[in-house]
């Protein structure tokens, strides 16, 4: 009797699975395609860009993501922008369309093709692919010691290969080390030999030129501190002696450490100057720029620096991100005609025909300030 009801439970149990199996079966779609797969010579119908799949494009960038579509495109043997070649790791592949980066390579060879090989054949299409150029912008201070490491500033460093293994960089004749290269900045270690007024030749395979600025320039310098005769602000002034001085960039510098209120201000220089005589810097001021080193050892937060030539300029770069220079010396650059705003040199302070320059601390919230400046000139734009 046992053994009957065994017989009858396992009869019972099998058909429970027979049915749940049922309620589980997925139809296989005879006609589904994966488009993994091709049968004949590759096509090329249209390039475009990877997020507008309707509008074909002419032209791409390096680093942008494309799509090359088009019939029969699987089984990749290579691709190559110009005589710059994919690696494949970076593309998906389908029978209708490739999706891919372009190459950030600069070509050594211009074509203006793209060439697309499979397993079954190749085909090629025009695409022109432009470089972005090499950009200077300048040394982020340009009163570095000899020794010190110094940053030249742009884009495309990498891109160009100004490395220690391809590239050179030079002041004056003198070849610099290059310590470390970034997108944004190559870092060179300021050779024995170089010379004040130095220029700075950057040279690659693909690139042969001058950043913006020269080495420890002195040209249309008005206030280095050492020769200050101004009538204000001399108890500010030192030559890295003090405690918890930084280092000078350039003999003496001044550095500025107080507690100001909302709103309050004080000049820290003020002073006639000769050497603007017969100059045209405020009557062709968009051809030059101002300069001046600057170290933080506070974060300024939103006190302005008054640039005045009585035209009420004010310098102010925590409106765009708190300004700290982490306890390094950098050149500023602005732009003459922006300290200018307009004004004309005969609306300007004179003296015994004399220039008057004021620079000053105002405006903000209550900050406590500890900032350096030094080397205050006016420069030709190159």
């Amino acid at each position: 009797m046992k053994r009957k009801n065994k017989i009858y439970l396992s009869v019972i149990f099998a058909a429970f699975l027979m049915v749940a199996c049922q309620d589980n079966i997925v139809d296989y779609n005879e006609g589904y395609d994966d488009k993994l797969s091709s049968d004949g010579p590759p096509k090329i119908t249209k390039i475009t860009a990877s997020t507008d799949l309707v509008t074909p494009i002419t032209e791409g960038e390096l680093a942008q993501m494309i799509a090359i579509q088009g019939n029969n495109l699987t089984g990749i043997k290579s691709i190559t922008f110009n005589d710059v070649e994919v690696d494949l790791s970076t593309i998906h592949s389908l029978r209708d369309r490739i999706t891919l980066p372009v190459p950030r390579v600069i070509p050594t060879s211009v074509n203006n093709q793209v060439k697309v090989v499979t397993q079954l054949g190749e085909v090629t299409a025009p695409l022109i692919i432009n470089v972005p150029p090499l950009i200077l912008s300048g040394l982020d201070n340009e009163y570095a010691a000899i020794g010190d490491t110094v940053n030249i500033n742009g884009a495309n460093f990498d891109l160009y290969e100004i490395t220690g293994e391809k590239g050179k960089v030079y002041f004056g004749n003198v070849e610099a080390k290059i310590d470390t290269t970034t997108s944004e900045y190559v870092a060179v270690i300021v050779p024995q030999g170089a010379a004040q007024g130095d220029k700075i030749r950057i040279v690659g395979d693909a690139a042969d030129m001058y950043t913006p600025g020269r080495y420890k320039d002195d040209r249309g310098l008005f206030q280095d501190i050492d020769h200050y005769q101004g009538w204000t602000g001399q108890n500010w002034f030192t030559d890295g002696s003090n405690p918890g001085d930084p280092e000078p960039c350039s003999g003496l510098y001044t550095r500025v450490t107080r507690t100001l209120g909302s709103w309050e201000w004080f000049d820290f220089i003020a002073s006639w100057y000769p050497i603007f005589d017969g100059k045209d810097y405020f009557t062709s001021p968009e051809k030059y720029n101002y300069k001046f080193e600057v170290l933080t050892l506070i974060p300024l937060k939103t006190k302005g620096i008054g640039l005045i030539f009585q035209t009420s300029y004010y310098w102010e770069p925590w409106r765009i991100v708190e300004f700290n220079t982490n306890e390094k010396w950098k050149t500023i650059t602005v732009d003459l005609e922006t300290i200018m705003n307009g004004m004309k040199e005969e609306q300007l302070p004179h003296e015994n025909g004399h220039l008057g320059f004021q620079i000053n601390i105002a405006g903000g919230q209550s900050e406590s300030i500890d900032i350096c400046f030094d080397n205050f000139r006016i420069v030709p734009k190159e």
